[in-house]
């Protein structure tokens, strides 16, 4: 049987990365490969953390098997993992890739591990942070070149590797979707009910961690403008701010928004998703930065039409331009407003094929593939 290690976070943490790695654990899982999943016992030190905490709450987590024995500032932890994953003698390791904090242990462990004869992969779900600081280029630089196989998820992150690794052999597999609600699909009247939420518009959902490169801003602005066209429209914010929340909450009054916005701070836990999908018609992620988003997977698992920035597309995504997915180019405030209503229009008519329920096999062949 073929046996896999991967490394990344996974329950008890929160957040993409850590849904991510779990759903890809249980997945592999269900095709038939044996995995061991090596996790933190510490993700970062709490103060390096701008969230109010890293744990996730929900009563209905996303779990999967782990060994936490890995820590961001102990090398200990580092060599004992490495000796956990010699003696498992897997047929490939598997490391995700979004932050430079881990790169002095990840780059010492695929160091270890080449050194050792073990084959490595990295998983790219950015190359550079969203935010970069002026080192994380070299960090970057120096821990990604002690591999050379690599799947990224979409074509700017490949080109950006390319720009890093001399020689990297690249995998390409879109970000698959997430699919853990199945059957959970309220009726909107009830949804919006639960929420306290207005009966007669239609309600667009901005949803997980608000940071600037996010886009809210100018979904924001465009929202006025709706507004202003007499448009019944109402947007849902919903998530833990990053940044502050007065920010936003003087946007919303200095354009008198109060009455067409609702905002709803916070993680929001596994179980309160599908009654927030159930309640809207459609997710927008208008990001200006980043790379991909989670959350936009999350709400086509769900069957909810999405509007993306072209900052996140993937060949996935571009499979459903105009079937369930709007991508805007968002040139301005009024082309993002126009862009809003275009994708409203898809409503319950939305069009993904099965093809969506295949993207996790997609990765996983690609996965594969370096062991074949």
């Amino acid at each position: 049987m073929t046996k896999i290690v991967l490394v990344g976070p996974v329950y008890p943490y929160r957040g993409g990365i850590a849904h991510y790695t779990s759903h890809l654990a249980n997945h592999l899982k269900n095709c038939g490969v044996e995995v061991k999943t090596f996790s933190f016992r510490r993700q970062y030190p709490q103060w390096l953390y701008p969230g109010e905490s890293d744990r996730d709450p929900s009563l209905q987590a996303i779990k999967s098997d782990a060994s936490y024995d890995l820590d961001p500032l102990y090398p200990w932890t580092w060599e004992k993992s490495i000796r956990k994953i010699t003696a498992y003698q897997p047929d490939l390791v598997l490391l995700p890739w979004w932050t430079t904090f881990w790169g002095m242990a990840f780059g010492w462990m695929l160091f270890r591990l080449k050194k050792k004869g073990v084959r490595t992969a990295v998983l790219i779900h950015n190359v550079i942070p969203h935010e970069a600081k002026p080192w994380d280029r070299l960090i970057t630089k120096t821990t990604l070149t002690q591999s050379n196989n690599f799947i990224v998820q979409t074509q700017s992150q490949k080109e950006r590797l390319l720009e890093i690794h001399p020689l990297p052999n690249i995998r390409m597999a879109p970000h698959p979707v997430y699919d853990q609600f199945p059957g959970l699909k309220m009726e909107t009247r009830e949804a919006r009910e639960k929420q306290n939420l207005p009966e007669d518009k239609r309600i667009v959902l901005f949803m997980g961690i608000i940071r600037k490169y996010k886009g809210l801003h100018q979904l924001v602005d465009s929202i006025r403008l709706l507004r202003d066209m007499n448009e019944p429209i109402h947007l849902v914010i919903a998530g833990e701010f990053w940044d502050p929340i007065d920010e936003y909450q003087e946007q919303i009054k200095n354009s008198n928004l109060e009455d067409h916005i609702t905002i709803i701070p916070g993680y929001i836990p596994n179980e309160k998703i599908p009654v927030l999908f159930s309640a809207c018609d459609l997710l927008a992620a208008p990001y200006i930065g980043g790379t991909q988003s989670g959350v936009v997977k999350l709400a086509m698992g769900f069957g909810l039409p999405v509007l993306i920035s072209k900052q996140i597309t993937d060949d996935l995504l571009n499979q459903y331009q105009d079937k369930g997915v709007t991508i805007t180019t968002m040139e301005t405030p009024e082309k993002l407003a126009t862009d809003i209503l275009a994708a409203l229009n898809f409503g319950n008519t939305q069009e993904y094929g099965d093809s969506l329920n295949q993207s996790w096999d997609v990765m996983i062949n690609q996965i594969l593939s370096y062991i074949a």
